[in-house]
C-alpha cells in the first residue's frame, strides 16, 4: 500500500508534466524532459512544504502517550519516497525468526540510514528507536518521530538517560512496541564496531523482553553514492536471545552474545 502511494506520487508528476507539454501546441516534444523535471521538483517541494507546516501541529511539550497513526503513516510514506529517490535497494533475510511478542532490537551502526532502513523493514510492526536527543531537533522529522514513540537519549546526563531507558522498557511491555537501540551508542566510521554500552541490554532486562540481533551491510556507502549511483544494502536478522536468557544472564554476558553474533556475520565475505 505504501509503495503504491509512492508510485502514484511519481505518476502524478509525470502526468502533470505531460499536461503542461501537450496543452500548449507551440511546445516541441523535447520540452517534455524539462517539464517533467520541473513538475517533479514542484511536487516534491509542495510535499516537503506540507510536511513542514503540519509538523508544527505536533510538539514536545508532553511525553509520548499514544501512537499517532497519522504520523506513523506519513513517516512510512516519506521514507518510502526517500529510499526510492536515493535508489536504495534492500535485501533482508531472517524475518522468519522474529518473535510475535515485542522485543528489543540491537545491531551494528554505520550510517544515519540504519534506523531508516530497519524501520521500513519492520513496517508491519509498531517500531521505534531510542535516538540521541539531537535527532529530535531535525526539522520535520523530529516532531513526527516523537509522536510515534522515538525517545530522545541525553548521553551527557545519566539520570535522564536512565529515565529514557525505563520509558523505552515501558513501551515494550505495555504498548507492544519493538524498541531499537544501537549498543555502540554512535556510528562507527570504520568496519570495526565500537565498544558496546550497557543501555540496550539494561533496556531488555527492564522490559522483560527477548533481544533480536540484526546486522546491516552497505549503509556506509549510501551518502557517497547519492545522487549518481544506487546502493545495495543487505540485512539479516541473526539471532533471538530469549527473554528467559535475558533475565538470567548478566548485562556483560548479553553484550558478549550480541557482539559475537554480529562479528561472525560481518566478518563473513
Amino acid at each position: 500500500g505504501y509503495f503504491m502511494l509512492v508510485y502514484l506520487f511519481l505518476l502524478m508528476s509525470a502526468a502533470f508534466a505531460a499536461l503542461l507539454c501537450f496543452g500548449f501546441s507551440f511546445l516541441s516534444p523535447w520540452w517534455l524532459v524539462p517539464l517533467f523535471l520541473g513538475a517533479f521538483l514542484l511536487l516534491n517541494v509542495l510535499y516537503l512544504l506540507y510536511l513542514l507546516l503540519t509538523s508544527y501541529l505536533f510538539g514536545f511539550d508532553h511525553p509520548y502517550e499514544k501512537d499517532n497513526r497519522y504520523c506513523r503513516f506519513m513517516t512510512h510514506l516519506t521514507l518510502d519516497w526517500l529510499l526510492h529517490l536515493f535508489r536504495i535497494r534492500t535485501h533482508v533475510t531472517g524475518m522468519e525468526i522474529l518473535p510475535e511478542e515485542p522485543f528489543v532490537l540491537v545491531g551494528n551502526h554505520r550510517s544515519d540510514f540504519d534506523p531508516i532502513i530497519t524501520f521500513r523493514l519492520l513496517k508491519h510492526r509498531k517500531t521505534a528507536f531510542i535516538s540521541k536527543k539531537e535527532n529530535m531537533r531535525i526539522p520535520i522529522a523530529g516532531r513526527y518521530i516523537y509522536q510515534i514513540g522515538f525517545l530522545p537519549l541525553d548521553r551527557d546526563n545519566p539520570l535522564r538517560a536512565m529515565r529514557t531507558i525505563k520509558e523505552g522498557a515501558r513501551l515494550v511491555r505495555e504498548e507492544n512496541m519493538i524498541m531499537g537501540i544501537y549498543p555502540e551508542g554512535t556510528r562507527s566510521k570504520t568496519e570495526e564496531m565500537l565498544p558496546f554500552k550497557e543501555g540496550a541490554f539494561l533496556l531488555a532486562k527492564k522490559a522483560e523482553a527477548p533481544i533480536v540481533v540484526m546486522a546491516l551491510r552497505g549503509t556506509g556507502d549510501i551518502a557517497r553514492n547519492i545522487p549518481l549511483r544506487s546502493t545495495k544494502v543487505s540485512g539479516a536478522f541473526l539471532r533471538v536471545i530469549p527473554k528467559e536468557t535475558v533475565a538470567s544472564a548478566s548485562i556483560e554476558e548479553l553484550s558478549a552474545m550480541a557482539r559475537e553474533t554480529l562479528t561472525a556475520y560481518l566478518q563473513t565475505p
